[in-house]
């Protein structure tokens, strides 16, 4: 339920709030942190061009372009961003190829000119693109929330499968949409409240 503590959960275990005692430890019996990056709401974007947010990159030609268009596609926006381009007759990209012009889509608008649940994938596809081989840990609070449950599960399963490509990860989800997420995962951590008091149950 919310404000039992799931976003609180995930900022423990990835060291954002550390409280006396490092209350991680390893199967070796040491205790630490692995090195995390975590979803930032698209509160937190920039109103910029959208291709400059998702690669924290100023130039459009350093922007490796194979890369942003597998997440992209795996993000289910794919299809979304082309018939924007191709139904706005302003930009004139008649003449381009389908990924020249989702590209050139992103060159051209703002993060804010975007829906609700475009915004939120831009969000996802800035943490996968920005992601290095340094993180061991991605957490995601409250990523999929406002994606239709299909388009939610092939996010999810895309997020997943690419965070663990070549890298052994650990995925954290902290969700209301258990039903969801649950196939995808192989723990599942609850929360079941009495008085003042939660309880964690591991599965």
């Amino acid at each position: 339920p919310t404000g039992c503590g799931k976003s609180t959960l995930l900022l423990l275990l990835t060291g954002k709030l550390r409280i006396q005692g490092t209350p991680v430890q390893f199967s070796n019996g040491k205790n630490g942190y692995l090195k995390s990056i975590a979803y930032q709401t698209d509160n937190a974007l920039a109103n910029n061009l959208v291709i400059n947010e998702i690669t924290l990159n100023e130039d459009v030609t350093k922007v490796d372009r194979s890369k942003l268009l597998e997440i992209i596609k795996g993000l289910c926006l794919y299809e979304e961003l082309l018939r924007t381009a191709e139904s706005d007759v302003d930009l004139n990209l008649k003449n381009y190829s389908s990924d020249e012009k989702v590209i050139e889509l992103l060159n051209l608008r703002k993060v804010q000119q975007f829906s609700s649940g475009q915004k939120q994938r831009f969000a996802l596809a800035k943490l996968l693109y920005t992601m290095t081989e340094s993180h061991q840990v991605i957490a995601l609070d409250e990523a999929f929330n406002r994606l239709d449950d299909a388009t939610a599960k092939k996010c999810i399963v895309f997020v997943c499968d690419y965070s663990s490509r070549n890298v052994k990860r650990i995925v954290l989800i902290s969700t209301h949409q258990v039903e969801i997420a649950e196939p995808f995962c192989n723990k599942k951590i609850s929360f079941t409240q009495d008085l003042n008091t939660a309880y964690l149950h591991i599965e």
